[in-house]
């Protein structure tokens, strides 16, 4: 029996975009296909990856519950911020990464940029990633194939 996964981190993010969602398409043998989906707040950089689901949209509705669940509440609220977007959504045999790097204005650090990407393996993602993060120190922070 294939074990469905949820992996939680977090990363203090001092400005956070999120940008478009990292989707790859399914192989074409799709009868055994399984999911991984990671969602990424961008209030403070909480992450959250659920791999292992046969449900391209149960992978992806656990990753953003999971994610906002772990975010805190805006002030004077108990809700969570509900601030949590899709990065990645990739099948088996794909491979996804988030990569960190920091932004500086006129020589200060000022936040943490961050960028994503699905490949055919994982260094092809890792090596995405962080070609497309605009920050300075980038390296992966995250990564991860779907087998």
């Amino acid at each position: 029996m294939m074990m469905k996964h949820t992996f939680t981190a977090g990363l203090l993010l001092t400005c956070a975009a999120i940008g478009t969602t990292a989707l790859a398409s399914a192989p074409a043998q799709a009868d055994d296909v399984k999911w991984t989906a990671v969602a990424v707040s961008s209030s403070n950089g909480l992450l959250n990856a659920s791999s292992n689901y046969t449900d391209v949209e149960e992978a992806k509705s656990t990753a953003l519950a999971n994610c906002d669940r772990r975010v805190p509440p805006p002030a004077g609220s108990s809700a969570p911020a509900h601030d949590c977007r899709l990065a990645l959504v990739y099948p088996s045999g794909r491979c996804g990464a988030v990569a960190t790097g920091t932004r500086y204005s006129d020589g200060d650090a000022v936040g943490t940029t961050y960028s994503w990407s699905v490949g055919s393996t994982l260094s092809d993602a890792d090596f995405d990633a962080v070609l497309k993060n605009p920050g300075l120190g980038v390296t992966v922070w995250w990564s991860d194939c779907q087998r």
